[in-house]
């Protein structure tokens, strides 16, 4: 009995001692005495979902294969392909005056409220067009940009589709969104926005690289908890082991970003689309116009092959010079220079407009909502980017209905 108390004392006496000695070793070689929490330190800040995560916005948004991103996920929205209407554009309603609206967050908004349904019929009756129900089907989505709404428009047609008019909101995102991402990432103006954060800006090799850096992100969360364990983490010895752990971990993890970051600084077709590449600002925004000019003058020609009406409208903005007396409200909170998207609409939309000529020559139905607001006073704004309040909504509404009207084709007459 004696002898088992004596080489237990003997044991106690040797942790006691090699605790100490670890306890040393810390605090020579860390600067500060050992503690379980600082384990959790020891992990870098670099960490990949800041490099490639899909962005804030994409979050509650499906991929689709042919528009790049669909609407919000809300509930049974399968039937409506994943857009934001409640119908299924594919369903035939011979009695009912089809419309297809696209564009982006502008276009969307027009599309949820601004009473599209109501406006539409009451000026097809006055304008003695039609008497039939009017339905409109908003595949307009926040972030799309051409060609997404020809994808969108040649899409349902190809499933057997039939709309009376077509109606393409857009300006804004064709403008900005090319600018902002090349810039940012060398990612190709007809590319969706910020692809190369939603597909991750990887290849199949970062991937597998980012599996191997979350598994051993993981691995280290779980030594950083064993070691708060009550009796484990108040020892030295424990916590010298662990932290050679994490360390290896940590400088395995190092290395696997430096040969991440070398792929993604190179060529990637999934993720920035075909390599293409501007001199100048000048060029960037041209070529951008370009692209917008081209799908819109496609999808006119497009919907007559199909009998269908079409009308292309540029949508306002606040940073088009003279397009509006600015309230005191828009100038001082919806109307920064800082704001982010500020200085690539200023610059941009003068491209927009100046193809205006292009796309009416192809016979195209034009309208340039940009002056929409001259004479209007009051706020119309609501955010520094582009979108509208209640009173911009249902002035824009108001015209989009007016234009359509005005350029509906007299075939429209024999089909009452």
């Amino acid at each position: 009995m004696k002898k088992l108390i004596f080489w237990s004392l003997l044991i106690l006496l040797d942790l006691v001692a090699l605790e100490a000695a670890f306890r040393g070793y810390f605090y020579l070689t860390v600067g500060k005495s050992y503690a379980a929490e600082d384990l959790a330190d020891i992990p870098s800040a670099t960490m990949l979902l800041n490099q490639n995560e899909r962005p804030k916005w994409m979050k509650n948004y499906l991929l689709h294969p042919y528009f790049g991103y669909v609407a919000p996920k809300i509930e049974n929205n399968e039937q409506s392909h994943g857009f934001t209407s409640k119908s299924d554009p594919l369903v035939a309603e011979p009695a009912v005056f089809s419309i297809l609206l696209t564009g982006g967050s502008v276009a969307q908004q027009i599309g949820r409220f601004g009473n599209l349904e109501t406006r539409f019929r009451a000026a097809l009756k006055t304008a003695g067009h039609t008497n039939r129900k009017v339905k409109v089907f908003n595949a307009a989505t926040g972030g799309y940009k051409q060609p997404q709404q020809l994808q969108v428009l040649s899409y349902f047609l190809a499933l057997g589709g039939r709309f009376d008019l077509v109606i393409n909101l857009d300006g804004f995102n064709e403008i900005v969104l090319p600018a902002l991402n090349y810039q940012r990432s060398g990612q190709h103006p007809a590319f969706p926005r910020q692809w190369s954060n939603v597909v991750g800006e990887v290849s199949l090799d970062r991937r597998l690289l980012d599996g191997e850096i979350t598994y051993l992100r993981q691995e280290q969360a779980k030594w950083i908890t064993i070691a708060k364990e009550p009796v484990i983490g108040w020892s030295a010895i424990a916590g010298y082991f662990l932290r050679n752990q994490i360390l290896e971990d940590e400088e395995r993890i190092q290395e696997l970003f430096e040969t991440s970051f070398k792929i993604a600084s190179g060529y990637s077709l999934e993720a920035k689309g075909p390599p293409i590449a501007f001199e100048t600002d000048t060029q960037l925004y041209d070529y951008s116009a370009d692209l917008w000019a081209r799908s819109s003058i496609t999808m006119h020609r497009l919907a007559r092959s199909f009998d269908i009406d079409y009308v292309h409208i540029l949508q306002p903005n606040q940073y088009v010079e003279g397009s509006k007396p600015w309230s005191r409200k828009e100038r001082e909170r919806f109307r920064s220079a800082a704001a982010i998207y500020a200085p690539y609409a200023t610059v941009g939309y003068p491209a927009l407009i100046k193809r205006q000529t292009d796309i009416t020559a192809a016979g195209v139905p034009f309208g340039d909502a940009t002056t929409l607001f001259q004479s209007e006073k009051r706020t119309v704004y609501r955010d520094a980017c582009c979108h509208l309040n209640k009173l911009g909504i249902a002035t824009l509404a108001d015209y989009v209905v007016q234009l359509s009207i005005g350029h509906l084709s007299k075939a429209e007459n024999a089909r009452q």
